[in-house]
């Protein structure tokens, strides 16, 4: 059973006059499946590699 969504917040910035690329926020819904054996609680923010082990997120291996 699905629980209510959640929002998260984010600020999106343009690159700057020396082309470096800025930190993206948006605002999204999180569905949690309280039925999930993944869920799990947290209090503190987790690093995404090392907590969803998913190497097919590009963010990580782009190249500038």
């Amino acid at each position: 059973v699905p629980v209510a969504p959640q929002t998260v917040t984010s600020k999106q910035t343009k690159d700057d006059e020396t082309g470096v690329e800025n930190v993206v926020w948006h605002k999204e819904s999180i569905f949690y499946n309280i039925r999930s054996k993944d869920l799990f609680p947290a209090k503190k923010l987790l690093e995404q590699i090392t907590t969803a082990a998913d190497r097919s997120d590009y963010m990580w291996y782009t190249t500038g």
